[in-house]
């Protein structure tokens, strides 16, 4: 372990719904931050911040090279202190979806109606502005 961090493993698919209310966690108010998503800072000094900068300067072609093989796979190539025993990691934007919420809607979606919950927020959502359409009939 590299840094000395708090980790809390969602499991239930509530749990995506209910941390992204959440902001703070624990008795310090300490914030919740996803490392699934971009934008992940951790701690570092500043002579590892100074070798970071010199890393990313010496490895800038070889990630313009990568995005232009990915192409549209991926949105940007970058170096990062978030990994250390791994070549690369995918996340995805910082606001975009998770991995496993873009999972839950998926299955939702692809789900037989029938067996849809009635609490379902898509379901919800899409009965909400169904119901404001009037059906006019034939003049």
């Amino acid at each position: 372990m590299r840094h000395d961090l708090a980790v809390l493993l969602l499991c239930d698919p509530i749990d995506e719904y209910a941390v992204q209310q959440l902001k703070t966690f624990g008795d310090k108010q300490l914030p919740l931050v996803c490392v699934s998503k971009e934008g992940l800072e951790l701690p570092e000094t500043d002579e590892e911040k100074a070798e970071r900068e010199q890393t990313t300067k010496d490895y800038e072609g070889l990630c313009t090279n990568m995005k232009e093989v990915l192409g549209e796979k991926v949105e940007k190539v970058i170096l990062s202190n978030r990994v250390v025993d791994s070549p690369c990691v995918l996340v995805t934007g910082q606001f975009g979806w998770s991995s496993n919420m873009e999972r839950i809607m998926k299955a939702q979606v692809s789900a037989p109606r029938a067996s849809r919950s009635k609490y379902d927020p898509c379901v919800l959502l899409a009965k909400r502005y169904i119901s404001r359409f009037i059906l006019i009939g034939p003049p």
